[in-house]
């Protein structure tokens, strides 16, 4: 089966799941910005955390929003 796909997919697929903890309740979205390779995590207030997503897998993407998003 192939997997097709992007880091786009992956961000709009994770935001709900992370938005049912406690702790990211206050997510508001997970922005995937293809020319610097970056996951902007938005939060509601304004706050933005960028994570650096480059040459990343869609599972190594995934790793790093979450060793990086916590505030």
């Amino acid at each position: 089966m192939e997997n097709n796909f992007t880091k786009h997919d992956i961000c709009r697929a994770l935001l709900p799941v992370l938005r049912m903890t406690r702790a990211l309740r206050d997510l508001k979205d997970l922005e995937y910005h293809v020319d610097t390779e970056e996951v902007h995590a938005v939060f509601r207030g304004g706050y933005t955390k960028k994570i650096n997503v480059a040459c990343d897998s869609g599972l190594a993407m995934i790793k790093d929003i979450m060793n990086n998003i916590e505030l």
